[in-house]
């Protein structure tokens, strides 16, 4: 979808999510969330950190997609290279296997921007029925 805002955001290093009503200090270089546009190819980038566990939750990333005539989807992006994600309660609870599977993302050095950088593809799917047979 062209022109779609989507949004990410994630705990830092340490753990901890930084809410913009926070006054607290967020871990130096690191907001915790960001906001684009996609293109008009529907797609779309972010430049963060590799998501980290925090207590009770595997790491992930959250990702919100809106825009005209979409109706605001919340899901979430998880590690492929986590052991613990079969653990993780909101995986889980995605019950369809395909649908789980799409919201395992490998990440990559492979073509990264730079050393010791990763790269990850998550294609988001708006109006998808999983239930068809």
């Amino acid at each position: 979808v062209s022109g779609a805002t989507v949004e990410i955001w994630q705990c830092d290093a340490r753990g901890r999510y930084h809410p913009r009503r926070d006054r607290g200090t967020p871990h130096p270089g690191f907001p915790g969330f960001g906001r684009t546009s996609t293109a008009a190819d529907g797609g779309y980038r972010f430049r963060t950190i590799r998501p980290v566990a925090y207590p009770g939750r595997v790491p992930h990333v959250h990702f919100a997609v809106a825009g005209p005539g979409i109706e605001r989807l919340t899901t979430q992006m998880y590690d492929a290279a986590n052991p613990d994600n079969a653990d993780d309660f909101v995986l889980r609870g995605v019950r369809d296997p395909r649908a789980r599977a799409s919201l395992i993302v490998t990440l990559s050095a492979e073509g990264a921007p730079e050393p010791g950088a990763l790269i990850g593809r998550f294609d988001i799917v708006l109006g998808h029925n999983l239930f068809r047979t």
